[in-house]
């Protein structure tokens, strides 16, 4: 069952926040390979993942990942602004989970299907000032996802 609705507070404005919060590991599937948790190899294949058939989670490379290619689609490839992101109704300011809820309302953490080493995958992330398509982190962050279709 899906998690009823809560609401935030962002800029004024109350917006419906959806969902949970997953690991890396989580949100590719719960794959049982050693690259899943804290290696490269084997590398998880990126077609099993937590989204539905039909679906996949994007890639986070900064110059061919599908982050990079949305925030230029709709964002203008800013850096400094989520307005395209945030006005289009496709991310929200979730925050994320390490040991606690962090920047819940103030910030959107979003995974990719890549890795960039054996701790850390890519995943886009933005703010009110800041936007990066591919920055990376601990796998073990619990961060939303989005699915993109096949």
């Amino acid at each position: 069952d899906p998690t009823p609705p809560s609401t935030s507070t962002d800029g004024g404005t109350t917006n419906p926040q959806y969902g949970y919060l997953y690991n890396w590991c989580a949100a590719m599937g719960a794959q049982n390979t050693a690259a899943c948790a804290e290696a490269t190899t084997p590398a998880p294949d990126p077609t099993i993942n937590i989204c539905p058939a039909g679906w996949r989670l994007p890639t986070g490379e900064l110059t061919t990942g599908e982050f990079t290619a949305l925030n230029n689609a709709i964002n203008a490839g800013s850096t400094t602004s989520p307005t395209g992101l945030e006005t289009n109704g496709l991310f929200q300011r979730s925050g994320y989970w390490t040991n606690s809820f962090n920047y819940q309302g103030s910030g959107g953490n979003y995974w990719a299907s890549s890795q960039t080493s054996s701790n850390n995958a890519h995943y886009l992330y933005f703010n009110s000032t800041y936007v990066n398509p591919a920055d990376y982190g601990s796998k073990r962050y619990g961060f939303a996802v989005r699915c993109v279709a096949l």
